[in-house]
């Protein structure tokens, strides 16, 4: 029975590139209508590539991409990602492929996103060592209708004055980049729109280089996923403009907190904290409002909309010698973040939390209140604002998966009263 090509190209949009592959093998109308989505999303390769490869994207060395633009021109204008890979050991980086590039990038005229990537994961690739001939190609790409979204990771001494002129380009992520840099220090604060900016492990050089390049833009969206210590500066360069924040509470020594929670009487713990200075035997949630040594608020972004905030609490369970009852130690950021809802602006509407629990041992789980309990004193904080709570948890390395939300009663009453709507779990590369 024959299906209609409007219903068997939706249908292919769900399908990975090797099932792609496949049905255009099998069919010659397949092979056309398979074009559009096989090379919507293509990574160009230098070298052999280290890291895994996303069964997403069409993966294809330069030659191999020039043959079969040589053969279908038209496959360009399928192309909406491009990812170009250079291994950073300068060894194997080849000129004359980078050059080879050239005549095949401006055939991409509907090019979406742009990414530039050293594969090998480190910091090594300079973009001083690349050749001149392919980092003015670059330039050229990043000035092309209707490119809007452009990602730099693992690359050392990029230049942001390259973007100042790219009034296009509304989404830029720097992902483990060091050495950034601006040719000509910005003062004045720009008007150019910059819809999203990620930030993500950049040294503290380069944080202090993009803080005075953010001045020149109005950021809308902005994704933090590193150490605080910079963050207060660059927030108060996007204060008049910031709708949309996400932060990453991974790395936040400063607000850490060890909940050592007795399994034989999961509501009481003891709280060691190397920051607070203190070892208490106290209730979880009368103990941890307490807590009040925040390193920054988010009064300081009055137009603030939606927090989006992705934590990776930690459970274990370690032997100690005097204490019979078994117990659970739970590294968690869930103060912090109660914290950091009390110095929301009224303009806040949605928090979005991402819980990623992990275990750091094998052997038995611990119960869901044991799981669930530091996250009280955040549901009571949240249930007396006006905001909508989403709450997505997934948990790693941890089987049999442990106990849900409906083991802890405290937890099981926010949800029924609609403080907490709980979300899916994000997949692992989201």
């Amino acid at each position: 029975m024959s299906l209609p090509t409007d219903v068997v190209d939706y249908i292919l949009s769900f399908l990975q590139v090797p099932a792609l592959e496949s049905c255009a093998q099998s069919h010659p109308l397949l092979s056309k209508l398979v074009e559009r989505h096989l090379y919507s999303s293509i990574v160009l390769l230098d070298a052999p590539l280290y890291q895994f490869r996303d069964t997403r994207r069409l993966y294809l060395r330069i030659s191999q991409l020039i043959k079969r633009l040589s053969d279908n021109a038209h496959i360009a204008n399928y192309v909406r990602s491009l990812t170009i890979y250079v291994n950073g050991d300068l060894r194997l980086v080849r000129p004359s492929n980078m050059e080879d590039i050239l005549p095949i990038m401006p055939m991409f005229s509907q090019l979406r996103k742009v990414t530039l990537s050293d594969d090998t994961g480190r910091h090594g690739l300079s973009w001083q060592k690349l050749p001149k001939e392919f980092c003015s190609a670059f330039f050229s790409t990043l000035n092309q209708q209707p490119l809007k979204d452009v990602s730099i990771r693992h690359i050392s001494d990029f230049p942001l004055s390259l973007l100042d002129n790219c009034e296009a380009v509304r989404s830029l992520t720097l992902y483990r980049c060091s050495y950034v840099y601006h040719k000509n220090a910005p003062h004045k604060p720009g008007s150019a729109t910059l819809e999203s900016l990620s930030i993500r492990d950049c040294d503290k050089r380069s944080l202090r280089n993009i803080i005075d390049w953010v001045r020149t833009r109005r950021v809308r969206s902005l994704e933090f996923l590193q150490r605080f210590e910079l963050f207060p500066r660059l927030l108060s360069g996007c204060v008049n403009s910031l709708t949309d924040l996400t932060l990453d509470f991974e790395n936040i020594e400063s607000a850490s907190c060890i909940f050592l929670i007795m399994c034989s009487g999961a509501d009481r713990c003891w709280l060691v904290s190397s920051i607070f200075k203190f070892s208490l035997d106290d209730n979880i949630p009368e103990l941890l409002p307490t807590i009040n040594t925040f390193p920054f608020t988010l009064s300081a972004a009055p137009h603030l909309k939606k927090l989006s905030v992705c934590s990776e609490p930690l459970i274990r369970r370690p032997f100690v010698a005097y204490l019979k009852a078994p117990y659970w130690q739970h590294y968690s950021d869930v103060p912090a973040i109660t914290q950091l809802i009390r110095t929301a602006p009224p303009s806040l509407e949605e928090l979005i939390l991402k819980i990623k629990f992990n275990e750091g041992e094998s052997g038995p789980l611990p119960n869901g209140h044991v799981i669930w309990s530091p996250f009280i004193p955040l549901a009571t904080e949240c249930s007396s604002l006006p905001i909508k709570v989403y709450l997505s948890a997934r948990f790693r390395r941890m089987k049999p998966q442990p106990a849900v939300i409906s083991d802890c009663k405290e937890m099981t009453r926010f949800v029924e009263q609609g403080v907490f709507i709980l979300m899916p779990p994000a997949s692992e590369d989201a």
